[in-house]
């Protein structure tokens, strides 16, 4: 009997699990797609005028997001599809803060190189 509820509440933690690496995963993308969206509306110049919440508050979002990943990552319980959900969102992450790196240093160029990697990666 005790075994049963051990493997029940083992199943039920690996659920919850799961549901977490999934829920990070759409929240990463869905603030790079929000990137996004303010750069099709804004572009370069613009762009940190017209995003409520700000770049800079969504980049620090981000790197309390990815140190959670990076926990989940080494806790060694992450099976291949949330292993490759993980690597997925914090290639995201590192794409999110590189278009942040070229506003802050006004370098349009790498900017705009930064958002083609961002789209790449972002699924609509």
């Amino acid at each position: 009997m005790q075994e049963l509820q051990a493997q029940e509440a083992a199943e039920a933690i690996w659920d919850q699990i799961q549901e977490l690496v999934q829920e990070i995963w759409a929240d990463v993308f869905g603030k790079a797609n929000k990137i996004l969206t303010a750069h099709t509306r804004f572009g370069f110049t613009e762009i940190e005028k017209g995003m409520n919440p700000s770049l800079q508050a969504i980049v620090l979002s981000l790197k309390t997001i990815e140190s959670s990943l990076d926990s989940l990552d080494s806790s060694g319980v992450l099976d291949y599809e949330e292993q490759r959900l993980v690597i997925n969102a914090k290639t995201q992450i590192n794409n999110v803060q590189r278009v942040a790196l070229a506003l802050d240093q006004k370098d349009q160029d790498e900017y705009e190189k930064a958002i083609e990697i961002l789209r790449k990666q972002a699924p609509f």
